[in-house]
């Protein structure tokens, strides 16, 4: 299967900009609005103006089982430097959030492994779970990221809105 579909694919060099996802059955998006940072649920600063792909998954990229079901997948991906960072959006103050969050990454980050026929540096991977609202406490966040750098076998994690390259 592959992911990054060029029909979902975008590109920019700005030195910041955003990543929203207005929760509309659309797929996430770049904005370089600086007066919409409302919307924006992760930001980019890019100080080197590099060249920065992102391709959406999530309402863009068709992840079906063997029965047709769709699989869970994360909001998109941006590449820059040989890096994959995979990214996933939320905006919630309440809930499973962050449990969601990681199995859509988990899932999308071995489709991806899956897809380059295992032939993926993980230290190249980047998996970012990205709130807004960024409501949780650390102990959780401490724990939660243990078991997901244990079971993908990434080392590179981040709970923050917030992405430097």
């Amino acid at each position: 299967m592959n992911l990054l579909k060029d029909e979902c694919k975008s590109s920019l060099t700005d030195l910041l900009f955003g990543i929203c996802d207005d929760d509309d059955n659309n797929p996430a998006y770049l904005n370089t609005d600086s007066t919409d940072k409302v919307k924006w649920i992760a930001t980019v600063t890019n100080p080197q103006c590099l060249d920065i792909a992102f391709w959406a998954i999530d309402n863009c990229v068709d992840c079906s089982d063997e029965q047709g079901n769709q699989v869970t997948r994360c909001d998109g991906i941006l590449h820059y430097r040989d890096i994959y960072h995979f990214v996933e959006l939320k905006a919630r103050k309440k809930g499973s959030w962050m449990s969601k969050g990681f199995k859509q990454l988990r899932a999308t980050i071995y489709l991806f492994i899956e897809s380059q026929n295992g032939q993926v540096d993980r230290k190249k991977i980047i998996a970012q779970l990205s709130n807004s609202l960024k409501p949780c406490t650390h102990v959780i966040k401490q724990q939660q990221l243990a078991l997901f750098k244990d079971e993908v076998g990434i080392k590179n994690v981040k709970l923050n809105p917030l992405i430097s390259i």
